[in-house]
């Protein structure tokens, strides 16, 4: 026997979720614009990092834009590697995400600390400086390469202290097809208390669903027919060639895809 149900119940409920303030979470990825520095500390070992593949596609049309995790990484049928088939671009690609506290970003060209602006469970806005947990969202292609690749030669410097260990400075210069990343050491000194209270509870598992969560993935229709010549990727050698790159400590590849 069907229960009645009184729709009425259901639209008002919906209605004032609707019409409730949105709270803005804190910002999850560190994002930089020209002239930017920040002064960062990794939260963890670069070997610790999140790996994941995703879907990156840019294109004049917001509509056409890609930027998911792929479906693959919760064992499921991923859209995108269906259409990859066909369109090489929407092909995955490893990223790994690196968490970082973030002392501080400055814009070079004024010195002002640069902020950003939050809002309650009220909808009362506030303005904060730049600071706290953020993730480096890092590939072996693209710009955002050089960032990679100058940890991992920093990593294999003789004697030089783990990451941990000491702030590095990230610079952005130029924009658009001329931008380039800095990434400087710092002295090694010990990790403040309040930040050392932040990397211990770290929850990895936490981070990943927060990263699924804002680039989610596609997953194939049921009864979705493969397109010609499609297999599945789970296997894909490449993919696990990078992964033992990193492992290994090898030289990765000086081209990054954008963040």
């Amino acid at each position: 026997m069907i229960t009645p149900m009184n729709a009425l119940d259901f639209i008002d409920a919906e209605l004032t979720q609707a019409s409730a303030p949105r709270v803005s979470r804190k910002p999850l990825f560190l994002f930089l614009k020209e002239g930017h520095k920040a002064l960062i500390r990794p939260l963890s070992e670069l070997k610790d990092a999140i790996v994941l593949r995703k879907h990156n596609k840019w294109s004049e049309d917001p509509n056409e834009r890609v930027n998911a995790i792929c479906a693959k990484e919760d064992g499921k049928d991923c859209i995108y590697c269906q259409k990859a088939v066909n369109d090489k671009k929407m092909n995955a690609q490893m990223y790994f995400y690196l968490p970082v506290y973030v002392h501080g970003v400055v814009d070079q060209a004024t010195g002002q600390k640069l902020t950003f602006t939050k809002k309650d469970e009220n909808g009362s806005e506030t303005t904060e400086a730049i600071s706290g947990m953020r993730l480096l969202e890092l590939s072996a292609y693209g710009t955002v390469g050089k960032i990679l690749k100058s940890f991992r030669e920093f990593m294999r410097e003789d004697d030089s202290p783990i990451v941990t260990e000491l702030d590095f400075t990230l610079t952005q210069v130029g924009s658009g097809q001329k931008k380039d990343f800095v990434l400087m050491p710092k002295m090694p000194k010990a990790m403040p208390d309040h930040v050392k209270e932040i990397a211990t509870a770290l929850d990895l598992s936490e981070i990943r669903a927060r990263i699924l969560e804002s680039c989610p993935p596609v997953v194939a229709e049921e009864g979705y027919s493969h397109p010609a010549g499609w297999e599945s990727k789970d296997t894909d050698p490449a993919i696990k060639a990078i992964v033992q790159v990193v492992n290994n400590g090898q030289e990765l590849d000086d081209t990054i895809t954008d963040w």
